[in-house]
């Protein structure tokens, strides 16, 4: 059978590691194991938040030109996705429609049309969870930023303050 490969990284920051040829090394592995021919693999560098995920639509509207059932080979779930996005509900249109599986080649998990409510309910707490491993990044992110932008103005107000010391005339000499 047919098979893509996707591996995604949020940064270029993470792609100058070994992220994505890890994924992709675990990925076909796993095609081998499987008997799949990959006939692509995407190299995605951009967040799971960014609007529109232009390298992920590229992954998507090749998925969607197939003719014949097709699988795509994701390391994991949170590299494919981290919430329920418009991508994604393309995707799984076509996994409905029988036209596509999604295999995960950590968990060895296999999205597909006649899935019973417990692996649903399995795949959506992944998504679940990625989407909460995202939203706390955001916040440390976030806290982060705050604390120093806090220490740099701490010293800028020390420094502004004496300016301001010293141009004042002088009230009480002693």
């Amino acid at each position: 059978m047919k098979a893509v490969i996707l591996a995604r990284v949020s940064s270029k920051e993470q792609e100058d590691g070994h992220s994505l040829d890890a994924q992709i090394q675990s990925c076909f592995k796993y095609a081998i194991d499987k008997n799949f021919t990959v006939a692509e693999q995407f190299r995605v560098v951009e967040s799971s938040t960014a609007t529109g995920r232009p390298e992920f639509s590229k992954m998507v509207n090749f998925v969607k030109a197939q003719k014949d059932k097709i699988i795509i080979l994701c390391y994991c779930v949170d590299r494919l996705q981290r919430d329920f996005d418009e991508q994604y509900i393309d995707l799984l249109r076509l996994i409905n429609q029988g036209r596509l599986e999604i295999h995960y080649a950590k968990t060895k998990f296999i999205e597909h049309k006649d899935m019973d409510s417990s692996d649903k309910f399995r795949k959506n707490l992944d998504v679940l969870l990625a989407n909460d491993y995202r939203n706390k990044i955001s916040d440390n992110v976030k806290r982060s930023a705050r604390k120093k932008l806090r220490l740099l103005l701490i010293p800028c107000e020390v420094v502004w303050l004496k300016r301001c010391l010293k141009s004042m005339p002088q009230v009480c000499t002693p």
